[in-house]
């Protein structure tokens, strides 16, 4: 089959577990529904979950990608365990979002040890506190230019990370916001930043600054 786009709403039939046998890996499947089964004799887990009142999650088990589909705001999460695709926590590998979505809620993607890309749209204009907390396998995050604030511990602990572009639509970096990135070399710093807090880096004692404007 050459299907790569499938969507699935509340009205779709329940499928067996061979229905997609031979379809692409590379298969998209959206909608409020999920579905276990097989993709060229592998078993896969496409799972769908309510990320806000206009937006889905997609998780693939056959690559580790998350995908974020819609327009508006994601939910705020109180934790980690809160999160509703909580069960693919540490198996997703990927995460990118679809340009429409504004903002991305505190917690959202907290302690994704696995999560080692991620990939945000310029429609991207708020980031809450904590959303990417502990992402140990994250090495770079390239920031949207529609982003005007980083919150406090937005990236603590993101032990891997090395490198990160901050745009210059940036005026306000929260406290502890990289607290913990022991492995961060270099960082491209805007000259628009006009608060800052002495400890958004706790923990790194040497980095390297390119300032610009």
């Amino acid at each position: 089959m050459n299907y790569q786009v499938i969507y699935l709403n509340s009205k779709s039939p329940e499928f067996g577990t061979g229905v997609f046998e031979g379809c692409k890996e590379n298969i998209h499947i959206y909608g409020p529904l999920s579905f276990e089964g097989k993709f060229n004799g592998k078993e896969v887990i496409l799972a769908s979950y309510r990320a806000g009142r206009y937006s889905y999650a997609y998780f693939n088990s056959s690559n580790g990608n998350m995908f974020v589909y819609g327009f508006g705001l994601t939910y705020d999460i109180k934790s980690s365990n809160d999160q509703p695709w909580r069960e693919h926590h540490n198996n997703t590998l990927s995460l990118k979002f679809t340009y429409g979505m504004q903002s991305i809620g505190s917690h959202c993607f907290e302690g994704c040890t696995s999560l080692s890309s991620i990939e945000l749209p310029n429609s991207i204009e708020s980031i809450g506190s904590q959303a990417f907390f502990n992402c140990s396998s994250l090495t770079s995050i390239t920031l949207p230019k529609s982003l005007t604030s980083i919150r406090s511990w937005m990236f603590a602990d993101c032990s891997s990370l090395t490198n990160i572009n901050i745009p210059n639509g940036i005026t306000n970096i929260k406290e502890y916001a990289f607290e913990g990135c022991k492995s961060l070399e270099y960082v491209e710093w805007p000259g628009t930043i006009i608060t800052t807090n002495k400890k958004i880096f706790k923990g790194k004692e040497i980095i390297t600054y390119n300032v610009f404007w």
